[in-house]
């Protein structure tokens, strides 16, 4: 019972944050991308390159979530 807790807690916690980078890269929020340390990615891709690979790893977070947690359930 307190494992699959924690699994979904994780699972959670995932889920959030690929939700967050999708919503960072649709809204284009500035202060993600003024910060010192993403500097390289805006030089190397530009700024609408950052924010589609953003989407796409926040997509790519929440279907390996989905896909970790209720389908391999689903296995086992």
């Amino acid at each position: 019972m307190i494992i699959e807790n924690i699994q979904l807690f994780k699972a959670g916690l995932f889920f959030i944050f690929g939700l967050f980078l999708i919503l960072q890269s649709i809204f284009n929020w500035e202060f993600f991308f003024n910060k010192h340390k993403y500097n390289n990615q805006v030089r190397l891709f530009g700024k609408k390159g950052v924010r589609i690979v953003r989407f796409i790893a926040g997509l790519l977070t929440i279907a390996l979530t989905y896909y970790s947690f209720f389908v391999v359930e689903i296995v086992q």
